[in-house]
Parts: structure tokens; C-alpha cells; sequence
């Protein structure tokens, strides 16, 4: 994935990975790309948080599987700040 600002990820679902202090963020890219290392914002519920994206992986099951469906690694402590219908942008 390059990075670059017109990055935008639509969340479906949210979950932690026990022992990795890490939250997974399952979605899918709507626009742009993003490299591990960068900033990301985060909207959801009307505020707004920063993160670094800690990783990225793409998520593909069944030869009809969106390839624009991947998971994307943030840190855990922003757990809250993140959910189903979260927008997340950046680049």
C-alpha cells in the first residue's frame, strides 16, 4: 500500500488482540492508499482522534471477496475511539 493523502477507510467491525495491545479495525478502502508508519485520523461519534498505524493486512475469502477489504492495526489504548461507521483518513 503507498502512501497518500486521500486515504479513506470505511469501518465494519472492531476487535483486540489479546496479548498484542493491539486493536484490529476490519473495513474497507474506499479511496487512496496508506503505509505502515503513518498518521491516520480517526472520526467516529463526532470526535476525532490521531493514530499511527501500527500494520495492514488484506482480508480475502472466496474468489468474490472485495480485495479492497483489508484489516488495518492501530494501538489498543484507542479502542474507544473507534467502531462500526468510524471514518478513517489520512495519508
Amino acid at each position: 500500500m503507498d502512501g497518500g493523502e486521500d486515504f479513506r477507510f470505511e469501518v465494519d467491525d472492531v476487535f483486540a488482540l489479546t496479548g498484542r495491545e493491539l486493536v484490529v479495525v476490519l473495513g474497507r478502502i474506499t479511496d487512496g492508499s496508506i503505509r505502515v508508519g503513518d498518521q491516520v485520523a480517526i472520526t467516529y461519534q463526532g470526535s476525532t482522534e490521531l493514530a499511527e498505524l501500527r500494520g495492514a493486512s488484506g482480508v480475502r475469502s472466496g474468489p468474490d471477496a472485495d480485495p479492497s477489504t483489508c484489516a488495518l492495526f492501530i494501538d489498543q489504548e484507542l479502542a474507544a475511539s473507534v467502531g462500526p461507521g468510524a471514518l478513517v483518513t489520512g495519508g
